[in-house]
């Protein structure tokens, strides 16, 4: 698979994913609003269902004063309260009996009219105090019982004297009821006395009926509990109406608008989601319903929210429409979602086709052009500077790049044209075979070629040409027809050929001048493509118009400095080579079974060949010191207080050998930061440290750091390396950092010295612009310190991983991505031999993991440059030079 297809197999996924994701989230919005719109239905379903209740129990209470309000009414009722009281209560006697009979047929007939016109279902009249039926009109046989702890809307209103309403179960039915409290005149002491209270009730089914007749998309059921009926209706006439009609889920069916409901009440969850407020949706069939439920509070429990609840309302309407609206939504956007993805997979296809096609095609001409710049940078590289007319070969080189100008561009011919440092001076440099017109035969041919060819020698004058604005101009410029007859007829001779299409390229250096790049009669004109790839020529044949003999000595003068740069890293590489093969051999006779006179001889050969391989190396540093200027160093940011004490990690195994303690002191007010050579500062710092510890027995090596002066941008650091160790005179205390100088050749074979560290330390402490200073004082130790001016950094914000934290030892430490977490050489060591066995098999993956690793640390300055071209040929799978590196480091290991 290439690179194009995985590109489209990525691109595909990501769309279809995006794609996937849209009609998700559409589809949930989508479902969102639909449960939105189906709460909306259910709260205004139960709101009209409250106001339905409400207006049945307002027409009730309005029936019931109509009757009460009527004087004989009132008088009967009256008569038959003093009746009751008279004949010792209850039902009464004759008396009572026969008032009772003489109200019955009062209101009997006002009765039938009433509960034919308004849908009411009962008279009741109640004798007060509490709740004493006197008559009930529906029933007249049944009277004389009293109902004080089961009809609260009679006590209530009899009570309060004001009218109430409600739902409540009576001894016989349940139903919506209005009462409202009667009062007469007695005739004898003519005074208003209350009578007791006049109850008008009807069922729910007739509240039921008006709701679906005023919202037909609606059903409704009064569901009762169980216990509410047990509780308030007799057991006998309760027996009766279950037998009607049992108890269903632990409900009884009080009214409906559809048969509906006895599906409902037989589901298995009935019971949980009749219970619940929430949305449910209810499958009939193909039929989904908008299914809700809210509780039924009669007329004690809307007083009392301690009681139960008396039942449940239960609303349903049907919204397959809605519902399917939803689906064919979800499914039209899936189509379209596929479509789309359809239509932008081909797109997306064609797009990269033409994408990458062009991409070649510009990466083709990439190559052809950086082509041109690097044949031009080897023909100035190959300039000999013995030649006795280099122009002259110059022009050679030149007239190839037009001739090569020409043929890329496909045009019919090409010159170039170069001025001088005086005004309005300008020759010809170069001419490509052209085709004459108007010369026939070779001779003629060559006769004007050679015009031509013969002008580039002598300095012709242009004042008037229109050439003169196109070399100073920085853009090309394309000319066609009668426009380019008043650039070239002063150069070309008679009988070139007509010019119908111009394309000048102008191209301008600082120092040396001008020149043109002129191409003419291309076939179709002159188009950006062409315009980019004469740019490139123009810019080698001006790089090679300029390189003259100045240009080939400072060319040389960058060869000698490479050539003596590679002889001094061949010389080192021959030079260690023997050099570590000797040491290798030497170490595997001393681990051999050898005698004691043998073991001394090896021990001596390995360490003459230690000792012999430090004075190599150390001479060569003297070397490069010595010829490499300060401008070539590296500048980087760095930690000064990280520097040191990484330097005191890398000493510690070595420091605990010689019975030494490595202790670091820090100043307060250090810079964080600071831009400078890391580099030759961890150099001097090393050598002196060494030196520290090996002429140490026992006692304290002490690596300091101190603030001598910080402005804005500088800062005067001040770094010592103080020991307990053997000390120097003071008369040899400036002659130590001469070369090879030596306080003591005993010594200097006892502490394995070559006599070169300090030189190299303060060479390059001088190249930094610093100077060593000692102090020492013989059999109590010596103190080396220097100062050097640095200027102070902030590393970019977005570099930055970790806070500035403070530490016990130093002032703080600091943790960046621009300063990666340090690594040690036996972590170098440890790497280097995991690496060896996967680059000899050529395994890339595990190549590339452990050099990973090795990115991810930040090593010491002496060995980064090697591990960071071992990484980069590692990334490359040039595995056998890798090899030959990782060599070069365990060398310098």
């Amino acid at each position: 698979m290439n690179v194009r297809h995985k590109i489209f197999l990525l691109l595909s996924i990501i769309l279809l994913s995006s794609i996937m994701l849209y009609v998700w989230v559409y589809a949930r919005m989508d479902h969102h609003r639909l449960m939105t719109r189906l709460n909306q239905m259910s709260k205004q379903a139960e709101h009209a269902f409250r106001a339905e209740q409400d207006s049945t129990e307002m027409r009730m209470l309005q029936i019931a004063t109509f009757v009460a309000n009527d004087p004989h009414t009132r008088q009967l009722f009256l008569q038959g309260k003093q009746a009751v009281e008279s004949e010792g209560g209850g039902g009464g006697g004759k008396l009572s009996a026969r008032i009772r009979k003489s109200l019955y047929e009062h209101v009997r007939h006002s009765q039938e009219v009433l509960a034919q016109q308004f849908k009411f279902r009962q008279l009741h009249f109640h004798l007060a105090p509490g709740s004493l039926s006197f008559l009930r009109a529906h029933k007249p046989e049944k009277f004389g019982d009293r109902m004080d702890k089961m009809r609260y809307t009679i006590v209530t209103a009899n009570t309060t004297l004001k009218p109430t309403t409600g739902f409540e179960t009576g001894r016989l039915v349940s139903g919506v009821r209005g009462v409202t409290p009667v009062f007469a005149i007695d005739s004898k002491t003519n005074k208003k006395i209350h009578v007791g209270a006049l109850e008008a009730g009807t069922s729910f089914t007739t509240s039921l009926t008006l709701f679906h007749k005023n919202y037909p998309w609606l059903n409704a059921a009064v569901l009762l509990h169980k216990k509410h009926l047990q509780a308030n209706i007799w057991p006998e006439f309760l027996d009766k109406l279950l037998r009607e009609q049992p108890f269903i889920s632990g409900f009884r069916v009080e009214g409906t608008t559809s048969p509906l409901i006895d599906k409902f009440l037989t589901r298995n969850d009935f019971a949980k989601i009749s219970t619940s407020s929430d949305l449910h949706i209810l499958r009939d069939g193909e039929l989904l319903y908008n299914f809700t439920s809210f509780p039924l509070r009669d007329f004690r429990g809307k007083t009392d929210p301690q009681q139960p609840d008396a039942g449940r309302i239960i609303i349903w309407q049907d919204v397959s429409s809605e519902i399917a609206i939803h689906h064919h939504n979800v499914r039209n956007l899936i189509i379209y979602g596929f479509l789309l993805f359809a239509v932008i997979e081909i797109l997306m296809f064609y797009g990269l086709r033409l994408m990458t096609q062009r991409l070649q095609k510009e990466l083709e001409r990439t190559r052809k052009l950086e082509a041109v710049s690097d044949k031009a940078a080897q023909v100035i590289r190959h300039i000999d500077e013995s030649i006795d007319q280099p122009q002259l070969q110059l022009q050679q080189l030149i007239q190839e790049q037009v001739d090569d100008a020409v043929k890329a561009v496909d045009a019919g011919f090409g010159l170039f044209l170069s001025s001088t440092e005086k005004d309005d001076e300008y020759r010809v440099l170069a001419v490509s075979n052209m085709i004459w017109s108007n010369i026939a035969g070779v001779e003629r041919f060559d006769q004007a070629r050679n015009t031509m060819q013969q002008q580039g020698y002598f300095p012709i004058k242009m004042t008037d040409n229109q050439l003169i604005t196109v070399l100073q101009s920085a853009q090309p410029i394309i000319l066609t027809h009668n426009d380019c007859k008043g650039f070239v007829g002063n150069i070309l001779p008679p009988g070139h050929p007509a010019i119908n299409n111009l394309l000048l390229v102008p191209v301008t250096t600082e120092k040396y001048g001008s020149g043109l790049l002129v191409l003419a009669n291309r076939k179709g004109g002159f188009g950006m493509d062409e315009q980019i790839t004469a740019k490139a020529y123009a810019a080698a044949a001006s790089l090679i118009m300029h390189a003259d003999l100045r240009e080939v000595a400072r060319l040389a003068a960058e060869e000698s400095s490479r050539l003596k740069t590679e002889f001094l890293d061949n010389i080192s590489h021959e030079l260690r080579t023997p050099m570590n093969a000797i040491m290798g051999f030497g170490q595997v006779l001393a681990d051999s079974q050898l005698d004691d006179r043998q073991q001394r001889f090896v021990n001596n050969i390995n360490l003459s060949s230690k000792t012999m391989l430090n004075l190599i190396n150390d001479i060569l540093s003297v070397t490069k010191l010595d010829d490499q200027p300060k401008e070539e160093l590296t500048i980087k940011v760095f930690s000064p207080t990280q520097l040191l004490n990484r330097i005191s990690d890398n000493f510690a195994i070595k420091a605990k050998e010689r019975g030494v303690k490595i202790k670091t002191e820090f100043s307060d007010q250090l810079p964080i930061w600071v831009n400078s050579y890391p580099a030759q500062v961890e150099q001097i710092l090393n050598l002196l440290m060494g030196n520290a510890i090996k002429f140490s027995h026992g006692g304290e090596v002490t690596l300091a750091l101190a603030l001598s002066e910080m402005d804005d941008d500088m800062a005067t650091l001040k770094f010592s390396i103080c020991d307990q160790g053997i000390g120097i005179a003071e008369q040899q205390q400036q002659l130590i950092f001469q070369p090879f100088y030596q306080i003591d050749g005993a010594k200097t074979r006892q502490y394995e010295g070559s006599g070169l560290g300090l030189t190299i330390a303060k060479k390059t402490c001088t190249q930094l612009g610093g100077d060593i200073a000692v102090e020492s004082v013989i059999g109590q130790g010596s103190c080396f310190t220097f100062q050097l001016k640095l200027q102070r950094a902030v590393p970019a914000t977005e570099n930055l991983s970790a806070s500035v934290m403070q530490d016990a030892n130093t002032a703080f430490k600091v943790e960046t991505a621009s300063v990666l977490p340090l690594g040690s050489l036996s972590e170098i060591a440890q790497l280097l031999q995991q690496l060896e066995d996967p680059l000899a098999k050529l395994q890339p993956n595990l190549c590339q993991e452990i050099a990973q690793t090795l990115t991810n640390k930040q090593w010491p300055y002496h060995m980064a440059e090697e591990i960071e071209k071992l990484t980069s040929l590692i990334s490359k799978y040039r595995f056998v030079e890798a090899r030959e590196v990782v060599s070069r480091i365990k060398e310098m290991l």
